[in-house]
């Protein structure tokens, strides 16, 4: 039965959200008389939950800021654009919009980190128990790569090794997540649109891929697998652990993930398979993003099957709706007081309560 309908709430995004989750048939609303399609008290706490939870995730973790139950008796305050929706939206469903103080291992922090904190030889020898004891995977003959270039110089022969292994030791480079800007790894996927994210590939830019194939089978640390960790607590779980190594883009946690790649490749594998960063925005993306140690396209391990350009000829954003997370300035400072361990820095993202910004838009 019918109890509302996405006209019945002021705020557009919740309104967008509500009117996902309409799906019964149109009719005169119960509440507001306007003829369209109604939202039942089911559909409405499942829009309530990819609002408010789904659209609070704190970017680079495992945390919403809100949670939703019929028993929390300290509801959360909104601004002045979303709280009489979210009342509303509560007398409806019976349901409890409430700030979510969550367990720390979402956040990050969990005892492997702890230990990689430490620094020295427990960071190096938790770094080999860690390679040793995680899920490895082998790239058959014949695996199919991306590897993707920016603005080459004009007079560079594009179709060779030097072109797409990494560039030589003289030449000053940026660290990548597995590597410290001296160890050579070659970054690619299997997933294009994933590499032209990667890239960070913009119209201007002069772009080129080259398609790769591995020429023997490549053995690498796979952090995207399950670790097997039975009966564990999330704070005993590697699984996580590997999860952050893949997803912040936190100074400490790229310490840790170069660490993790020195011991893989001491210990004999090809490099590592990871979760790539622009996955978390990539529907049901399943890509094959690999860090391989060395040159390999040098060493004979890849050899390019062909080097085409690329001309960026569409962009498309899907994108969901939350709230924002800056409205209580009691919630903010607990929240920067949780994540400053992670290094998460909320401030920097977030404009302070109540201070007006600039406005946003392009030319």
């Amino acid at each position: 039965m019918g109890i509302a309908c996405p006209r019945c709430f002021a705020n557009w995004g919740f309104r967008c959200v509500v009117a996902q989750h309409a799906d019964l048939p149109d009719a005169a609303c119960p509440r507001c008389a306007e003829v369209g399609p109604l939202i039942s008290g089911e559909q409405l706490t499942q829009a309530i939950h990819a609002f408010f939870v789904g659209g609070s995730y704190i970017a680079e973790t495992m945390s919403p800021v809100y949670q939703v139950n019929k028993y929390n008796p300290d509801p959360a305050q909104f601004d002045f654009t979303l709280d009489a929706d979210a009342k509303l939206a509560c007398a409806l469903t019976g349901e409890v919009i409430f700030d979510y103080g969550p367990p720390l291992w979402r956040v990050g922090e969990v005892d492997l980190k702890h230990v990689f904190d430490a620094g020295g030889d427990r960071r190096e020898m938790a770094s080999y128990d860690f390679v040793a004891r995680g899920p490895k995977v082998t790239l058959p003959i014949g695996t199919q790569l991306f590897r993707v270039r920016k603005n080459p110089r004009s007079d560079e022969t594009i179709a060779t090794a030097a072109a797409f292994d990494p560039p030589p030791a003289h030449i000053e480079r940026p660290p990548g997540r597995w590597d410290d800007g001296v160890t050579p790894v070659l970054y690619a996927s299997d997933d294009l649109e994933l590499c032209i994210h990667e890239c960070r590939v913009l119209l201007a830019d002069e772009t080129v891929v080259a398609t790769l194939s591995t020429v023997r089978p490549l053995a690498l640390l796979d952090l995207t697998a399950e670790f097997t960790a039975a009966g564990v607590t999330p704070f005993e779980d590697p699984g996580i652990f590997a999860e952050f190594l893949s997803r912040s883009r936190h100074t400490r946690w790229l310490d840790h993930a170069r660490s993790v790649a020195r011991a893989a490749q001491a210990a004999g594998l090809d490099g590592i398979r990871y979760t790539s960063y622009y996955a978390q925005a990539k529907h049901k993306s399943r890509a094959l993003n690999v860090a391989l140690f060395g040159r390999p396209i040098d060493a004979g391990d890849l050899k390019i099957i062909s080097v085409n350009r690329i001309r960026l000829t569409d962009a498309q954003y899907r994108y969901s709706f939350g709230p924002v997370l800056y409205h209580d300035s009691k919630m903010q400072a607990q929240l920067e007081e949780l994540l400053a361990s992670v290094g998460v820095n909320l401030a920097a993202r977030l404009p302070a309560p109540d201070k007006p910004t600039e406005p946003s838009g392009g030319a």
